[in-house]
């Protein structure tokens, strides 16, 4: 796999292709064993890598298997949101920031939407990585509402955030799904932003008429 971002430096394409070549011996072994039907041990026998080498790359099982959790001060683009970028309105400057989170995953790794397909498959045989999917997209929601309580200088916890984070992360799943129906394989972006013209379609049409 060879890195479509002219950022990355040439050690950070070898370090992402190798941790992206661990996660597709991780899903394979998923989809012939279950995710509890084998071992870290296992994992770097069939990823071709040492242990100590596996563990330098990814933390534990489920990040082998669906890739790393990263925190939101660790992207730039998160950072630049919750200082009240790029253009200062939050609704959407909240699309701006997952659209380009999208983008830059896609730029990373050529083959993101193969490998999501993938983890469908995997979780479709596995209902134990299906909670883990879930968890995830909670874990992603929080840290959501979290930016957006920071940004607006609202409390903790604000229903307004949650709601907020919420419907977005909802979008967000809804564009995955778009992806495993749609032959043409747009892209997660490109899903991304169609998702968004379709809601804001329908938000034009139940706005009641100005008076």
């Amino acid at each position: 796999m060879k890195s479509a971002n002219p950022n990355l430096t040439a050690a950070d394409q070898r370090r992402l292709a190798r941790r992206l070549q661990i996660q597709d011996a991780a899903l394979e072994l998923v989809m012939q064993h279950g995710y509890d039907g084998f071992t870290m041990d296992d994992l770097a026998e069939a990823a071709g890598v040492s242990r100590r080498t596996l563990f330098n790359h990814v933390a534990d099982k489920e990040s082998s298997v669906l890739g790393p959790m990263e925190e939101d001060e660790d992207i730039p683009v998160v950072a630049e949101f919750r200082a009240g970028g790029p253009t200062g309105d939050l609704m959407q400057d909240l699309v701006i920031t997952a659209q380009r989170i999208m983008d830059e995953a896609q730029e990373e790794d050529t083959c993101a939407v193969e490998r999501h397909l993938r983890v469908e498959d995997a979780m479709r045989r596995d209902p134990k990585l299906m909670a883990l999917v879930d968890a995830r997209f909670a874990r992603f929601t929080a840290l959501a509402a979290e930016a957006i309580c920071a940004r607006q200088q609202w409390p903790d916890d604000d229903l307004r955030a949650r709601a907020i984070a919420t419907a977005l992360l909802a979008l967000i799943r809804l564009s995955l799904e778009e992806l495993r129906d749609r032959p043409d394989n747009p892209g997660l972006g490109d899903a991304f932003r169609e998702v968004i013209a379709a809601f804001n379609d329908c938000a034009d049409i139940a706005r009641p008429p100005s008076a």
